[in-house]
Order: C-alpha cells, then sequence, then structure tokens
C-alpha cells in the first residue's frame, strides 16, 4: 500500500493525553498519532519510512507544509498489532 501525502491544512489536529500531552489529527473520519517529523529535504527519508510501516500492516500518512513532513499512524491500526506496547514502541523506531 502507498501512503497517501496530504497537505497539512486539509486536516484536523487535536492533542490527547497518553503518558503526557501527545499531538494527534483526523482525516476523513479515522484519527491518528504523530510519529515523527521530517525538515522538507528529508522528503525521501519520511516517504521511506513510512513505506516501510505500511509493509508491516499499519495504516499511516504523510502530511506536508512549505517546510517539514510529519508521519502519522492511524490509533486503531496500532491497536490492532498483536504485539505488547514494548515491542509495538520498537517496531516503532526502524
Amino acid at each position: 500500500m502507498i501512503p497517501p501525502i496530504l497537505k497539512e491544512n486539509a486536516v484536523s489536529p487535536f492533542c490527547y493525553w497518553s503518558n503526557g500531552i501527545q499531538q494527534g489529527m483526523r482525516y476523513e473520519g479515522e484519527l491518528y498519532a504523530l510519529m515523527d517529523g521530517f525538515d522538507f529535504s528529508e522528503r525521501s527519508q519520511a516517504y521511506h519510512k513510512a513505506c516501510r510501516l505500511c509493509d508491516r500492516g499499519l495504516k499511516v500518512c504523510l502530511t506536508r507544509s512549505e517546510s517539514y513532513y510529519r508521519l502519522w499512524i492511524n490509533l486503531k491500526s496500532l491497536a490492532a498489532q498483536p504485539q505488547p506496547p514494548a515491542a509495538q514502541r520498537e517496531l516503532l523506531t526502524l
């Protein structure tokens, strides 16, 4: 699956609590957690990491602004992974 790249103004940002204040966003009725950020010049690294997560069965998307990219992971997708939280964190540190 190819992860979508969205303009940052096409999503609805919010904050939530999970061991501290976290950034999230809503897009097409789905909730996503911010996973990583990249400078605009690091576009290929952002897309490569997003594709690797998609290959592992996670639903992700990228948002872009004029100066950076952000990698978001679908909260349902992450919760559906049959792994303990420590293994999930390891999975996300590709």
